[in-house]
């Protein structure tokens, strides 16, 4: 009797090869953090006294420099991707794009920060006065609550405090204020006339402050009703005052009060042609 012999079994498949897993290469290096760090560092410490006069109430001061620093990050992302996909995805290459990219922008919020910030003291450090330098800024600013625009010679200072006025500033070489305004908005308690108001704040001021000339107020044009007084020295002689009433809508109007402490005739008389440029520029924010 013969023994069955089973057939012998097929080899064993040969094994699937491993999935190869391909790594995407990453566009942007870890040293990209240090040029970043740089623009928020430049943002924080330059570009927050602009945003807290720009934005449109003093609250929204965080998120208009918040603003500033994502709308700088993303400008230089896009410079960066642009670059990668140039460059046959080079990550070096778009590190390189947004390092750079991040480092002119720093040197932007830098240079504006100082000219907004210490714009007086580096204008006139050549023992030029103020006055020689009393060009306005090339855009206005939006101030109290987002309800006036508002223009000032571009060496001047501005920040808005809390009870919501705006303070403007020009200082020497030697960091002594030459000039200060304040821009407030008040609020009537009754619908006067603008020629009722002029009259009772100039008699007001004049006899609360016990100035030695009485108030003559002169017509500014604008697209509101707007006047504004002579320099009127003040009881002490260490200053001058210029006092301006602004039309703002009804039962509001601007009140602003420029101090001049120069005791030079030719100083005071800029500081005075600065103040109805001041005054023209002001209107209601759209």
């Amino acid at each position: 009797m013969s023994q069955f012999v089973p057939p012998p079994m097929p080899p064993q498949p040969p094994p699937l090869p491993p999935n190869v897993v391909k790594r995407r290469t990453p566009m942007l290096q870890w040293p990209t953090i240090f040029p970043l760090a740089v623009f928020i560092a430049a943002q924080v410490c330059y570009g927050w006294p602009e945003a807290k006069v720009s934005a449109s109430s003093s609250e929204y001061a965080i998120s208009y420099l918040m603003g500033g620093i994502m709308g700088g990050l993303l400008l230089s992302y896009i410079v960066a991707w642009i670059t990668f996909r140039l460059s046959g995805r080079s990550s070096n290459a778009a590190t390189i794009a947004f390092s750079a990219a991040m480092l002119l922008l720093s040197g932007t919020v830098y240079q504006k920060g100082v000219d907004f910030k210490k714009g007086g003291s580096l204008a006139n450090s050549d023992g030029r006065p103020p006055t020689a330098h009393l060009a306005f800024r090339d855009k206005p600013i939006r101030a109290l609550g987002n309800k006036i625009i508002l223009n000032y010679p571009a060496i001047a200072t501005a920040s808005e405090t809390e009870n919501k006025s705006v303070i403007i500033r020009i200082s020497d070489f030697k960091k002594r204020t030459q000039m200060e305004a304040t821009v407030q908005l008040v609020n009537l308690a009754n619908p006067d006339s603008f020629e009722v108001v002029r009259d009772r704040m100039g008699k007001s001021v004049v006899q609360r402050l016990t100035l030695p000339e009485a108030a003559v107020w002169h017509e500014m044009s604008g697209p509101t009703r707007r006047a504004l007084t002579q320099a009127i020295p003040s009881a002490d002689k260490t200053h001058r005052t210029i006092f301006a009433l602004i039309d703002l809508e009804p039962k509001r109007m601007i009140v602003i009060t420029f101090l001049i402490f120069t005791d030079q005739t030719q100083e005071q008389a800029a500081y005075a042609t600065m103040a109805e440029k001041v005054v023209e520029s002001i209107k209601p924010a759209p």
